[in-house]
């Protein structure tokens, strides 16, 4: 018998604030669901975060979060050297637990277990889609109440994953394909706009 789980609470949060995926891994450049595993960054990849850093210096970002996997903890350091920015690590924003699933390949047409897992299906060591989702829903909570404590935008470095989770607890779109070092800017809803913005900077 298939039990459904309540949805993720939609986010009130009323601040802006930007999300950056970190830089290409090795299992990225390979096609390989990471999930919950620490996989290293690429040459590439640590050249993405050491480029993104001009871009980023010229917004107005107060403090980091950032998921304590390696290839998004490493990402927040490169991309932040020489900054003044309080670096916190946050556990809940890690990537999904896919269990048995991580180091499948994501572009086998014939086993599309991702899409499956957000439509309801389940798999051997992972959370469900819908656990995942309010894990991330209270990381958020979390790092919103700390940013009230410093000036300037909260940046969140972290994963595709999360970034998708977050824009689904927001009732915001997402990014279609989340480009890696790229900072996201999350506008909220104004009197003349219902719904989040959320745009590539």
């Amino acid at each position: 018998m298939l039990l459904t789980r309540p949805k993720a609470k939609k986010m009130t949060y009323t601040t802006p604030f930007y999300f950056l995926r970190h830089g290409e891994a090795d299992w990225n450049q390979e096609k390989r669901c990471i999930g919950s595993l620490n996989r290293p960054l690429t040459d590439r990849g640590r050249v993405q975060a050491e480029a993104v850093r001009a871009k980023i210096t010229a917004l107005e970002i107060g403090v980091v979060f950032y998921s304590p996997l390696s290839r998004a903890a490493d990402t927040a350091r490169l991309a932040t050297a020489g900054s003044q920015w309080p670096l916190i690590p946050e556990p809940d924003l890690m990537e999904a637990k896919l269990g048995v699933k991580e180091g499948a390949r994501e572009d086998n047409p014939s086993d599309p277990f991702i899409l499956n897992w957000i439509n309801g299906d389940t798999f051997d060591g992972a959370e469900t889609f819908n656990q995942f989702k309010r894990r991330v829903n209270q990381a958020l909570s979390r790092c919103f109440e700390e940013a009230q404590d410093h000036s300037g935008l909260p940046l969140i470095v972290a994963h595709a994953g999360v970034h998708h989770a977050i824009c689904a607890a927001l009732d915001a779109p997402s990014i279609k394909g989340v480009p890696h070092c790229v900072p996201i800017s999350h506008q909220p809803p104004t009197h003349d706009r219902d719904t989040w913005k959320v745009v590539l900077s």
